[in-house]
């Protein structure tokens, strides 16, 4: 990463950017930054990381970070492991993680205007999962391969209140469960895999308009929880992966 990135304080869309901890500093001289796309690599991730979460903290306007965790010699580790009360983007509408081995880093429970999260190759636990949960304005949750360390996932009560589309992608996940009164607000669940799947709690979603099921499911079990729903559910099922758009 060229240093005198920190000159160009008009930039609003940096993507793909690469750099040592000490490089990433600059980062945080671009007040009007809104997007910003990271890779992560090397022998030095925390630093990287420290560096990185510290430049962000700065930035007011940024809406939008991606961070990708590229083939390290050591084994990458949330960075606010050693420092509690780390600087952190505060204001991030979009998020997409991917890569990060040791589960997310805490701040994420404090991203109250986060709206969209896309998880990749990060095997998130189930505390992970709860934090998310707790995010009250996450609406896009997309968990793409090696994204989940549970087979099984459980929606429970009063969590993920203002989710609206799920999108479980090429995911280790074979099961979902929705308990009552849990994702009120849930209207659309496209699901894509090779294995057998499970999924049941479905009638008791009281939003969900759309399910789009690629793999292999119990599409009769399906059909009769959609029958017991109160409210109309469009169900479109692929034996394999056929899905447009994604």
């Amino acid at each position: 990463m060229p240093t005198q990135i920190g000159d160009m304080t008009e930039l609003q869309v940096v993507s793909h950017i690469a750099g040592d901890g000490s490089e990433l500093k600059y980062l945080g001289y671009l007040l009007q930054l809104i997007k910003l796309g990271v890779v992560v690599s090397g022998s030095k991730t925390s630093l990287v990381l420290r560096h990185l979460y510290y430049a962000t903290g700065n930035l007011g306007f940024l809406r939008s970070l991606s961070i990708h965790f590229a083939e390290t010699e050591e084994e990458n580790e949330n960075v606010d492991k050693k420092d509690p009360s780390p600087r952190y983007p505060k204001y991030l509408h979009k998020l997409k993680i991917s890569g990060l081995k040791n589960g997310l880093p805490s701040w994420i429970e404090k991203l109250k205007a986060l709206t969209k999260m896309t998880l990749h190759m990060a095997l998130i636990t189930e505390d992970d999962f709860k934090i998310l949960g707790l995010l009250t304005s996450l609406s896009w949750l997309r968990l793409r391969a090696e994204s989940c360390n549970e087979s099984t996932v459980t929606f429970k009560k009063g969590a993920f209140q203002s989710l609206e589309f799920l999108d479980i992608e090429r995911s280790a996940i074979t099961g979902i469960n929705f308990d009552n009164e849990a994702c009120p607000k849930l209207k659309n669940i496209a699901w894509s895999s090779t294995g057998e799947q499970s999924l049941s709690g479905i009638e008791r979603l009281p939003s969900l308009e759309k399910l789009e099921l690629t793999g292999s499911f119990d599409v009769e079990g399906v059909k009769q929880a959609i029958e017991a729903s109160k409210n109309y559910i469009m169900l479109e099922s692929y034996p394999t992966r056929t899905r447009s758009g994604v």
